[in-house]
């Protein structure tokens, strides 16, 4: 009969082997299977499945750690994926609104890195008031490109970090910052000849694109009816009906479009194709399409 160092030499030795990761380690539902035996067996002894994964390591206090003993606040621009991750980190325990705040450490890292936290908000809005052009929150330029989405963030009073003195003061100094860029926006889109896409990674595009959403999406605060009827008139093609196309191509096809395909075009339809016959999806599920594809394209769903 076996003793128990030799069962705990036995069970590290299936742990590894069979299970690999301690978190793979299922809750044993057969005691008569030898697996569940050695699963509920390494349950009761926690030290037998240090033996098999090595110790639990507390990742957040080790991050916490790591960020007391760095020199330099990390910076979540950074080109560093590691610099970048730590940054995230510091982000997500002193932010007070955060699922992972830790306000004990929050109040340590300021007191034992005080020239982390100085007031960076102030700094910002010193340098905005110094500027001469308004900072784009698009710019190529990642200061431009901060200070530019920092100004939204202070003088939008649905921000968290909205400044009423602040958003005053600016729009007094400089008044020509704030003119109605949505009319600006909206003589730049009569203009274009493509329809600009919100996805675009041309960022002057991008923001057109996601403009031209605003001003013609009903469910939008920014919505235009005035606007949403001339710019269809205008720019009829930008409007075609999308999806009526995209069914009408799934149809004739003879094989299902794979999303994993290496053709862009093959796994857009293919995405399309989830949209339109899953309930689940929000707003684009067409049970009539469902019902037709699901007919004329039987073998598509074996």
């Amino acid at each position: 009969m076996e003793n128990q160092e030799q069962l705990r030499d036995k069970v590290v030795e299936w742990l590894r082997t069979n299970i690999k990761k301690r978190g793979n380690l299922l809750k044993p539902t057969n005691p008569e299977a030898r697996g569940d035996f050695y699963s509920a067996y390494a349950r009761n002894y926690p030290e037998i499945l240090d033996l098999a994964f090595g110790p639990v390591i507390d990742t957040a206090a080790e991050n916490k750690r790591k960020l007391l003993e760095m020199k330099d606040r990390p910076k979540q621009n950074s080109k560093d994926p590691e610099e970048k991750r730590m940054a995230s980190y510091l982000n997500n325990y002193t932010r007070k609104k955060g699922s992972s705040y830790d306000s004990e450490f929050h109040k340590l890292i300021r007191k034992a890195k005080p020239q982390w936290f100085i007031d960076t908000a102030a700094e910002s809005k010193k340098r905005l008031l110094e500027l001469k052009d308004r900072p784009s929150s698009t710019s190529k330029d990642p200061e431009t490109r901060r200070l530019g989405q920092a100004l939204g963030r202070y003088t939008n009073n649905s921000q968290e970090v909205y400044d009423p003195e602040f958003d005053k003061l600016i729009r007094k100094v400089k008044p020509e910052w704030f003119v109605d860029t949505a009319t600006e926006n909206k003589g730049k889109l009569l203009k274009l000849r493509r329809k600009p896409s919100k996805h675009s990674k041309d960022l002057e595009e991008m923001k057109l694109g996601r403009a031209l959403c605003d001003y013609i999406s009903k469910t939008r605060s920014s919505y235009d009816p005035e606007f949403d009827k001339l710019i269809r008139r205008v720019k009829p093609e930008w409007f075609i009906d999308a999806a009526a196309e995209n069914k009408k191509t799934l149809l004739q096809l003879k094989d299902k479009p794979s999303r994993r395909a290496s053709n862009p075009d093959e796994r857009n339809l293919a995405n399309r194709l989830r949209g339109y016959i899953e309930k689940r999806t929000r707003g684009s599920y067409d049970p009539a399409f469902d019902k037709l594809i699901r007919k004329t394209k039987p073998h598509w769903f074996k």
